[in-house]
């Protein structure tokens, strides 16, 4: 049996004199397997994706946009000069220069991510039109 993978490669399995079949996976860039992958191509089965639980698509949907509000977050946070929105909002906790503008940090974090949740199930757009409806940072 041979069949492409979701590489482009084919898997499928050799005959060794000693361990007897054993897995292989063969691709026309390799050196040591091109040969093999050259006689399989037009008879290898196709690629099939696997077929996702709705529960799979609803959590791989949640995945990346939690991904995307995460960068987000940290772009402004970083656009201010900090390392990332965690960063900032370390300095939130006790007095210093950046105290309120950490304590603002802070509260807009949390303020998206209410957001984001309380939506995520209901929003139909892309993950840039869902970015663009979250709540501003104001400091």
């Amino acid at each position: 049996m041979a069949k492409y993978n979701e590489n482009g490669t084919i898997d499928t399995e050799i005959e060794h004199p000693e361990l007897g079949l054993i897995p292989i996976t063969v691709s026309k860039n390799d050196p040591e397997t091109a040969d093999l992958f050259y006689q399989l191509q037009d008879i290898a089965e196709p690629y099939t994706p696997p077929i996702l639980s709705v529960e799979e698509v609803k959590a791989a949907k949640l995945a990346e946009f939690e991904q995307s509000v995460q960068n987000h977050l940290d772009t402004t946070a970083r656009a201010k000069g900090y390392e990332s929105i965690l960063s900032a909002c370390t300095y939130a906790g006790y007095a210093n220069p950046f105290q309120a503008e950490g304590q603002a940090f802070t509260e807009w974090r949390g303020n998206v991510w209410a957001y984001c949740y309380s939506q995520i199930d209901i929003f139909t757009g892309t993950i840039d039109e869902f970015i663009a409806t979250l709540p501003k940072f104001e400091g």
